[in-house]
């Protein structure tokens, strides 16, 4: 992908763990929810919280099943 938007719904091939080093996650399903101008990253708001290590956050917290990925690791969630 080229970009991400807010509202887009994607899947996570990849995002960055608590030390910012890539995490596989295999096409983890998501909504982009924050963007970030400085390295157009994106917060996705996967649908389901993956390994601890993908999320920052804690499970009890609003942003619990966030991940912060950029467009190279997405890609479009298509429709079944």
């Amino acid at each position: 992908m080229d970009k991400l938007e807010i509202g887009e719904r994607v899947r996570v091939h990849r995002c960055e763990d608590e030390a910012g080093d890539p995490l596989l996650l295999g096409g983890a399903a998501g909504t982009v929810v924050r963007l970030r101008r400085a390295d157009d990253g994106a917060w996705v708001r996967l649908d389901a919280r993956q390994t601890p290590l993908a999320h920052p956050f804690p499970e009890g917290d609003a942003r619990g099943s966030d991940v912060l990925t950029c467009p190279a690791w997405c890609s479009p969630e298509r429709a079944p």
